[in-house]
């Protein structure tokens, strides 16, 4: 029963993860006509915006679309019965993919400029703090959420049954 539960967890939290990357991690809506990227790098304009913005970010939040995805594949096989036997090793490539994934918001809370390229530049805003435009709240969860993610993925293949050799 726990096992079935840290499942819906981990999906749960991976569908999380994937709503945090896709909201805006860089808003310049109060100074520069609703510009903003998000975790993906997919720049959202209000109607009023110039076309004067030609860069966008990196959008190093593929990454962690794919550690979610792994996860929620690896929790998918915990409620699968033809693919428990997979599911002990999945699940701790899913906490170690997680945990890698980590390195990018905590990347984008140290250094916004690897995350922002040629933005500021861009907007003509080189003398502005481009640490004034990031969501550090939002960003801090995406953190967070992939803390937990690694660490229910890591439980859960703790509790996982292995195959049967791995029992003898």
């Amino acid at each position: 029963m726990t096992q079935r539960l840290n499942a819906y967890a981990i999906l749960i939290v991976a569908a999380t993860v994937v709503g945090v990357a896709a909201l805006p991690w860089i808003s310049f809506r109060t100074i520069y006509l609703g510009l903003s990227w998000n975790g993906f790098g997919a720049e959202n304009r209000t109607p009023s915006a110039d076309e004067v913005v030609d860069v966008s970010p990196a959008g190093p939040g593929w990454f962690l679309l794919a550690a979610c995805l792994i996860a929620a594949l690896a929790a998918a096989s915990t409620l699968i019965a033809r693919t428990r036997v997979y599911a002990r090793p999945a699940l701790w490539v899913a906490a170690g993919c997680a945990l890698i994934a980590t390195a990018i918001p905590i990347t984008v809370l140290v250094n916004p400029e690897w995350y922002a390229g040629e933005v500021m530049t861009q907007i003509g805003g080189t003398a502005l703090p481009l640490r004034d435009f990031l969501r550090v709240q939002l960003v801090s969860s995406a953190v967070g959420l992939l803390i937990l993610l690694a660490v229910l993925c890591a439980i859960t293949a703790t509790l996982t049954p292995g195959r049967k050799s791995d029992t003898a």
